[in-house]
């Protein structure tokens, strides 16, 4: 009985629990690699190198065969562009903050010898964290993910009756100081 409690807990807790800039990365990775098809059993691929390509090539080697090529003229082949990931936070309140995550993408198809038009692929996820999801999905995430996380608004309190409660202590601090010594 407390063993099933006990897995009941812990598999609720991993399924609120939000994911991190990587996973969504790969999951954008992955709806591009569903967009692309498959010319022959295996695809070609030309892609600059980078740790932003990464999630791209395991979403297309996750669905096709691939093989990397540099050559573009030796047959049916798919050069992407480099990914351009961008990583946003905007804060609603106090506690809530939308994370916005996209990936841009450009592919050519060389189709025998012929190079054709750019597609432009773009994909993009938004939800909504707060503060302290946002600490935790934020943590450890490679520099094309990462991003500056807002700083928390300050209240009227914070911000104005603070610093004139703290100048007022220390005026009346120094004049008492002063008006003791001179009598």
């Amino acid at each position: 009985m407390f063993r099933l409690l006990a897995i009941i807990l812990i598999s609720t807790a991993f399924a609120q629990a939000r994911p991190t800039n990587t996973e969504l990365a790969a999951r954008l990775a992955d709806s591009l690699a569903a967009s692309l098809i498959s010319i022959g059993d295996t695809l070609l691929v030309r892609s600059p190198s980078g740790d932003s390509q990464l999630p791209i090539l395991h979403a297309l080697a996750s669905r096709h065969r691939v093989r990397l090529v540099e050559n573009p003229l030796e047959g049916d082949i798919l050069i992407l562009s480099p990914a351009i990931y961008r990583v946003q936070y905007s804060p609603i309140d106090d506690n809530s903050i939308v994370r916005t995550i996209a990936l841009s993408i450009s592919v050519q198809k060389v189709s025998s010898g012929n190079l054709q038009n750019p597609t432009q692929y773009n994909f993009t996820h938004t939800d909504t964290l707060s503060r302290s999801e946002l600490v935790q999905v934020n943590a450890a995430e490679p520099l094309y993910l990462s991003s500056e996380i807002p700083p928390e608004r300050q209240s009227f309190f914070s911000s104005w009756v603070r610093p004139a409660a703290v100048f007022a202590t220390l005026a009346a601090t120094v004049w008492l100081f002063f008006s003791v010594r001179s009598r």
